[in-house]
């Protein structure tokens, strides 16, 4: 095996195991710290890579733009490690490695196919999240009991972090939108559409303001922008907001009226 199948064989289970950010029981543990897989992953890829470059003894080339924007939220990370009042080393090394991840997604994959690969990797990955936050819905038996009585759609359902789990449900969301618009096998729509519709669900049901308006905004901005580009998008995202919306009224009325309420007072609270 070379060394360049090596790199995209990490690549890939490096987006498989994203989703091992978003659930603290699926990390390794060394000590006080548990370390995500898809971290401990980078550093092995970044080890691969260095091997690779002493044996091209070649330059790479980079984006200017994907390293200005790297190092600039590398800087504010650091920046308000410094300011914090309470600082968490550990969980800014963590940030730092994440952000790295699309150098290095840019350094191994010099073909497009590649990072499409990837992209359904971490689909898969953030799908998995997805099904782990149902079951702790459904069950209560993830995360703080106390949090489950609030009443929303979360992945650890611990204090402070449903914000930080709808990122993985939103970026699968538009994955899986993605596809559904743009794939070649038509017969597989259906089934990613679903999914997509199920993951809106969970986005409503999560109570989280921020997601429900950046999710509206960039329906709507797709709509206007990408219609003129692609003529189904002028037809296929109203029909998945209509079917979305009947969904989501259904789930609304199986719900148990203290829910509801809760979800009124969030929507009313918007601005």
């Amino acid at each position: 095996m070379t060394l360049k199948m090596t790199e995209n064989g990490l690549l890939y289970l490096l987006f498989l195991t994203l989703g091992t950010y978003a659930v603290p029981a699926l990390r390794i543990g060394l000590g006080e710290v548990d370390i995500p897989y898809a971290a401990f992953l980078s550093f092995v890829l970044m080890g691969v890579l260095v091997a690779r470059m002493v044996k091209d003894r070649g330059s790479i080339y980079l984006s200017k733009a994907l390293v200005m924007f790297s190092f600039v939220y590398l800087l504010s990370l650091v920046a308000s490690t410094t300011i914090a009042q309470f600082p968490d080393l550990g969980m800014t090394v963590k940030y730092c490695i994440f952000t790295m991840s699309p150098l290095l997604v840019a350094v191994v994959s010099d073909k497009v196919k590649f990072v499409r690969r990837a992209i359904v990797c971490l689909g898969i990955s953030g799908f998995l999240v997805f099904i782990y936050g149902a079951y702790g819905f459904v069950t209560g038996e993830i995360g703080s009991r106390s949090e489950h009585l609030l009443g929303y759609f979360g992945v650890t359902y611990e204090p402070a972090t449903r914000n930080g789990d709808m990122l993985f449900l939103q970026s699968t969301f538009w994955i899986l939108l993605s596809i559904s618009l743009f794939g070649k096998r038509n017969h597989m729509r259906i089934v990613y559409a679903l999914g997509a519709a199920l993951l809106a669900t969970g986005m409503f049901l999560s109570l989280v303001r921020g997601t429900w308006i950046t999710t509206s905004l960039t329906l709507l901005i797709i709509m206007g922008i990408g219609s003129r580009y692609r003529p189904q998008i002028r037809y296929a995202i109203p029909l998945f907001l209509v079917v979305s919306v009947v969904c989501l009224a259904g789930i609304t009325f199986l719900l148990g009226q203290e829910q509801v309420h809760l979800i009124v007072n969030r929507f009313s609270t918007l601005s």
